[in-house]
């Protein structure tokens, strides 16, 4: 376990960088930019850490019928699995949702040029919840750079449409069966000194 921490400490830059680039493409909801782009940009950065991933679109059909902007503004998610995971049924799931709520008021710089100051990073979904994101990210560099075995399976999804009740997210993987796992973990910072053991819906 020490090894791995002292590892994670190594890399603190790379998830600063992985956080700065998810909030410099605008995942606004509603009414829902720019999802392919963030997804696409995660994908291509898990299969650099020994993961398999796929974009699952939703069918614009079932997209408009959950929401009214979806046949505009695409749906989409990523769906992966660590690959050196293996064997128990169910296993655990860490998930994250890429969109963030309109900026609002109140802004002294852009809020999607993300930038550093006193050791914290400022930008719209900074917390809420593409660091929860980039956490994800560490522990699948970290599983991949020291080669962890895991005895169960370890997917993780990166869905939309949280910040509009996620039907057309989490909600509809869960349903159409892309995750089956018996535990997950969400990162969601909403009380960042409080681990919550349940979520309703």
């Amino acid at each position: 376990m020490k090894s791995h921490l002292k590892f994670v400490e190594t890399i603190k830059g790379a998830l600063v960088r992985y956080c700065a680039d998810l909030v410099q493409i605008p995942t606004v909801n509603p009414p829902g930019e720019r999802y392919g782009e963030a997804c696409e940009y995660l994908a291509e950065m898990v299969r650099t850490m020994g993961c398999q991933a796929e974009l699952v679109p939703v069918p614009e059909a079932r997209a408009e019928e959950l929401y009214p902007h979806g046949a505009k503004h695409p749906r989409v998610a990523v769906v992966g699995k660590y690959l050196n995971s293996a064997g128990e049924r169910g296993g655990l799931h860490l998930n994250g949702h890429i969109d963030v709520v309109p900026p609002g008021k109140g802004w002294k710089r852009d809020p999607f040029s993300p930038h550093e100051e006193e050791g914290k990073l400022y930008g719209l979904g900074t917390s809420d919840m593409k660091g929860g994101i980039a956490c994800i990210l560490g522990v699948l560099q970290t599983l991949s750079a020291l080669d962890v075995r895991l005895k169960g399976d370890l997917t993780f999804s990166f869905t939309p449409d949280e910040e509009t009740g996620g039907h057309a997210g989490a909600g509809y993987l869960a349903t159409s069966g892309f995750i089956r796992a018996e535990y997950a973990i969400i990162p969601e910072p909403s009380q960042p000194h409080q681990v919550k053991i349940g979520h309703r819906g």
